[in-house]
């Protein structure tokens, strides 16, 4: 039985899609809205009256977004869940110490590569990735909880579903990880176009990086990390 469990689930090179296109279509539906709902109502106004109140007003609709969007990914319409199928179980403790290394090593990579083009090219802060950060102990606090849980979910749903439904779809690995990467940016569009080429470049590495460790605990405390520096000492 335990044996059965631990066994690690293992990504092809081009799997089949995971769920039917409707499916796909409703959720890619609701991850555009939000962003192009922000841009027209001017988001950017935004960050001046949210300081007072981000945990309530900012990252409790965050969590639970995320936490739907989990369970849309991995269960609803399917007829059974996917969740492991997604995420991909693992061996033992040594397994696991190890793809932490390498999401840790990926994290120092990125930070590095994003600091030095940030400083070379002189990019201005955006007023929508301000008012997420926290500007408070408390927020800090919760922001740790935060991050650990987007970060999870969010892997999930773009290097997870995503990534391996597009490349069942297009039969292309390429296609899987650029379409995932490119839904990933302009989800994030409420921040500005400068934030949404990073984070189209970030979801592309990512992206990589799961496809090389068929699973995403690697990507997980990547993503995990990058959060977490942001929004602490970032």
């Amino acid at each position: 039985m335990v044996q059965g469990v631990c066994q690690p689930v293992v990504m092809t090179g081009r799997p089949a899609a995971l769920a039917p296109l409707w499916h796909t279509r409703a959720l890619v539906s609701v991850l555009l809205l939000a962003p192009l709902t922000s841009l027209l109502v001017g988001r950017d106004q935004a960050p001046l009256v949210m300081i007072e109140a981000q945990v309530s007003r900012v990252y409790v609709p965050l969590l639970l977004a995320n936490l739907l969007f989990v369970v849309y990914v991995a269960r609803v319409g399917l007829g059974r869940s996917i969740f492991w199928e997604l995420f991909g179980r693992f061996r033992g403790p040594s397994q696991v110490l190890r793809e932490a290394g390498y999401g840790l090593a990926f994290a120092l990579a990125l930070f590095s590569v994003d600091g030095a083009l940030q400083y070379a090219a002189g990019w201005p802060e955006s007023l929508g990735a301000h008012a997420l950060l926290p500007q408070s102990a408390r927020a800090k606090l919760c922001w740790v909880a935060l991050a650990a849980c987007v970060g999870w979910g969010e892997e999930l749903v773009y290097r997870g579903y995503l990534q391996r439904q597009f490349t069942g779809l297009t039969g292309s690995v390429a296609a899987g990880i650029t379409i995932q990467a490119v839904l990933f940016g302009i989800a994030h569009g409420e921040q500005g176009a400068l934030t949404v080429l990073r984070f189209t470049a970030f979801a592309l590495a990512l992206g990589c990086l799961a496809k090389a460790r068929r699973s995403l605990l690697a990507v997980v405390i990547c993503h995990c990390a990058l959060d977490l520096y942001a929004g602490l000492w970032g």
